[in-house]
C-alpha cells in the first residue's frame, strides 16, 4: 500500500505530511485506485500552492457570502443593522447573486457609482455601500478551508473624495424657534421630540405605544427592541418634561404608533412640507450651487452639541444617542443605568442660550 495510505474500515484515509502540511483526512474512497487519485490531487494542490502560490478556485458566489455575513450578524447581534440591509439591497441591484466572489473587482462597482452621483448622493454615502461590500467579501477571507477559502484576498475598493462632506445646521435658540413655528402639527411634533431626546428621525417616526414604560422615580421610558435599533441593541428613551407633553397630545390618535398622518404612519421627515418650512423659517441658502438647509439629522446633531455645552459626560452623552461606547470596560463589564440619561435629557429642558461658532459658508 502506498505510504500515507491506510485503511480504516471500508474506507481509505490520509495519515502523512507532504511539504510540511499535515495531511489527515478521509479519501471518501473504497477503492485503492481511488484513493490514491484522490492522494495525488491533494499533493498536488500542495504543490501549487507552496512552489507557484495557485489555490483552488473557490466557486462561492456573492449570495453565498451574503448569507454567510447575514447568518453571521444574526448570531452575534440578532440580526444586521438597519443600515447595512438597505446597502445589501442596493448591492443586489449591482452586483449578480451567481457572480464569483474571486471576481469581484473594484471595476464591479463602477455602475453603481456613476448612478449615485447621477442621483446626487454624497461621496460619504456612496462610500458606506462600498464599506458594507468590503465587510462582506473580508467576511468570506475566513469562509471555507485554508487551502481554498472563499476569498483568496478581498480586492481593494477605491473609497470617493469625502471633501464634499454636507456640514450639519446646528440650530440654535433662534433657529429652532422659527422651524417649530414654520412646520406643520404632524412635523413639529416629531422636531421638538428629537430635539428632547436626541433620537434618530427614522426611530421617532416608527414609536409604538407597547415600547412605552413608567418606571418609578423616572417617569415615562420608551423601550425601543434591539431588533428595531441600528446597533442591534435595545435602546431605552428617557423622556424630560417637554417630551411628556408632546407624548400626551399624541395620545388616542392612533393604536399602535405615535406619529401619523391622516390616520397613517409617517414613512420621512425630509419632505416636501419639510423643505417648505425650512424656506418659510429663512433656514435654506445656496451652498457651491447646491440648497442647504437643516435635515432631520441635525436635529440629533443639535442636541448632541448642546448636551456638551450642558457639560454632560462624553459616555453619558453616546447612551443618550444610542451610539456603542467602543470602550470594552464600559460596553462589556458594566451595565449602563437609566439615571444618567434622565438627568441629561432633564437638563435640555432648562439649557440657557448659547452662541454658535459657524462655519464660513
Amino acid at each position: 500500500m502506498p505510504n500515507g495510505i491506510v485503511k480504516r474500515g471500508k474506507k481509505y484515509h490520509i495519515d502523512t505530511t507532504y511539504r510540511g502540511v499535515a495531511l489527515r483526512e478521509s479519501t471518501g474512497a473504497t477503492s485503492l485506485s481511488d484513493a490514491k487519485d484522490y492522494y495525488d490531487a491533494r499533493t498536488k494542490e500542495i504543490y501549487d500552492l507552496k512552489v507557484h502560490g495557485k489555490r483552488p478556485e473557490s466557486k462561492k458566489v456573492w449570495l453565498d457570502g451574503v448569507e454567510a455575513y447575514v447568518r453571521e450578524k444574526l448570531q452575534k447581534k440578532n440580526k444586521p443593522c438597519l443600515n447595512e440591509e438597505s446597502q445589501l439591497r442596493i448591492l443586489a441591484q449591482y452586483i449578480p447573486a451567481d457572480m464569483l466572489l474571486n471576481d469581484i473587482c473594484n471595476d464591479t462597482f463602477a455602475k453603481f457609482r456613476q448612478d449615485s452621483k447621477a442621483k446626487g448622493n454624497k461621496n460619504s454615502t456612496i462610500n458606506r455601500t462600498l464599506e458594507v461590500a468590503r465587510a462582506v467579501l473580508n467576511y468570506c477571507c475566513k469562509k471555507g478551508p485554508s487551502r481554498s477559502p472563499w476569498v483568496v484576498r478581498p480586492p481593494y475598493l477605491d473609497m470617493e473624495n469625502t471633501k464634499d462632506k454636507r456640514q450639519a445646521w446646528i440650530l440654535d435658540a433662534n433657529d429652532e424657534k422659527k422651524l417649530l413655528d414654520a412646520l406643520p402639527d404632524h412635523l413639529r411634533d416629531v422636531a421638538l421630540l428629537i430635539l428632547q431626546t436626541a433620537l434618530r428621525s427614522g426611530e421617532a417616526l416608527k414609536l409604538k405605544w407597547e415600547w412605552l414604560h413608567t418606571i418609578p422615580e423616572l417617569g415615562s421610558v420608551f423601550m425601543i427592541p434591539a431588533s428595531e435599533h441600528k446597533n442591534g441593541e435595545a435602546k431605552p428613551v428617557c423622556l424630560n418634561a417637554t417630551a411628556e407633553q408632546i407624548i400626551r397630545r399624541r395620545r388616542g390618535q392612533h393604536d399602535v404608533y405615535v406619529f401619523t398622518y391622516h390616520g397613517k404612519p409617517l414613512k420621512k421627515m425630509a419632505r416636501r412640507g419639510w423643505h417648505t418650512a425650512c424656506k418659510k423659517a429663512g433656514l435654506w441658502e445656496e451652498l457651491d450651487g447646491k440648497p442647504h438647509y437643516p435635515i432631520p439629522h441635525d436635529l440629533r446633531k443639535t442636541v448632541n452639541t448642546r448636551l456638551k455645552h450642558l457639560g454632560i459626560h462624553l459616555l453619558t452623552r453616546k447612551m443618550v444617542l444610542g451610539h456603542t461606547v467602543g470602550d470594552v470596560t464600559e460596553d462589556v463589564y458594566a451595565k449602563p443605568t437609566l439615571e444618567p440619561i434622565k438627568e441629561a435629557v432633564d437638563k435640555l429642558v432648562t439649557q440657557h442660550k448659547h452662541t454658535l461658532l459657524r462655519a464660513v459658508k
